[in-house]
């Protein structure tokens, strides 16, 4: 995941609609399945691409139905939306990162543990506002890769006063960008080996 990405816009029908990449929108969507959405708007699905606009939208816009209207009645697709919402996607998931690690900084080999996109995104906001010390409201705005950002800073301040060890050391267990290009990969199942990961954004 990419800090301080650039904003998402779609318009539909002369409405530009900003979306804003934060954890409670990724959250939401993992609840309906992220290898789901991701087919669903590459597809060009008007209700899974309602499903994004809904949720990424930083203020109540009628858009939503309208695609759902769009939809029930046949007769319009509308393709321009692909692009910008998978863009989207990919800044909110991570998977627009460089992919993988030079040699030199590969990690150790871990056990094979199984973490689905919810339990990642709750996660991150465990860290947020336990390890971190931020509202609610705070974590829900931030981008996922703000945390992430957070959480190695705060962990790095703890290890130069008093040392390396288990705690400090702690990540949260998911990859995001592994998984979402996992999602995109194969577009099925919700969960991926630990094996598979490295530490998040």
């Amino acid at each position: 995941m990419a800090l301080a990405s650039s904003p998402h816009v779609v318009e539909v029908e002369g409405e530009a609609v900003l979306l804003r990449p934060t954890l409670r929108c990724a959250l939401r969507l993992a609840r309906l399945g992220l290898p789901t959405v991701f087919r669903g708007v590459a597809e060009g699905s008007l209700s899974t691409m309602a499903d994004v606009i809904r949720e990424g939208s930083d203020r109540l816009t009628h858009v939503p139905a309208l695609l759902r209207e769009i939809e029930q009645e046949g007769a319009q697709r509308l393709d321009h939306l692909r692009a910008p919402l998978m863009a989207f996607l990919a800044d909110l998931t991570g998977a627009d990162e460089r992919r993988g690690k030079p040699k030199a900084e590969a990690e150790k080999p871990k056990p094979d543990v199984l973490v689905t996109y919810e339990q990642f995104f709750v996660e991150l906001f465990e860290f947020a506002t336990g390890n971190l010390g931020w509202t609610p409201d705070q974590a829900w705005i931030a981008h996922p890769a703000e945390i992430a950002a957070a959480q190695r800073g705060r962990m790095a301040l703890l290890r130069s006063i008093f040392g390396s060890g288990d705690q400090a050391d702690e990540k949260p267990k998911g990859n995001l960008a592994q998984q979402a290009r996992n999602a995109m990969a194969i577009l099925g199942g919700t969960t991926v080996k630990r094996s598979d990961m490295k530490a998040a954004a």
